[in-house]
């Protein structure tokens, strides 16, 4: 059973919160509930820019966390696909606190 007292079978996706279902497929909004980590094959938002904060910090800790997987257990080292995503991620969340920032001078 979930916070929200609602059960939930192992495994089964996960919609993000706050994302409506008809901006795009199911594929781009759910989160495998048994994994911390998105590794490069798991789905990805295409616009980083409508999603809330909290869907950024989620997305940003579960890449953190495959990055460090990666860097220790690969051979090969990090997945360009990882490397990617964290990069679009810093970049999101940073535009997110310049527009606070410009906001909270207003």
């Amino acid at each position: 059973m979930n916070h929200h007292g609602q059960h939930r079978t192992a495994g089964a996706p996960v919609p993000f919160p706050g994302l409506a279902a008809a901006s795009s497929p199911p594929s781009e909004k759910e989160v495998p509930a048994s994994s911390t980590r998105l590794s490069p094959v798991d789905a990805f938002p295409a616009d980083l820019g409508s999603l809330a904060l909290v869907e950024l910090q989620i997305l940003h800790s579960r890449v953190c966390l495959q990055l460090d997987a990666e860097h220790l257990d690969a051979l090969e080292g990090t997945h360009p696909v990882t490397l990617d995503r964290h990069q679009e991620l810093v970049d999101a969340l940073d535009a997110y606190q310049g527009a606070v920032a410009v906001t909270a001078h207003e």
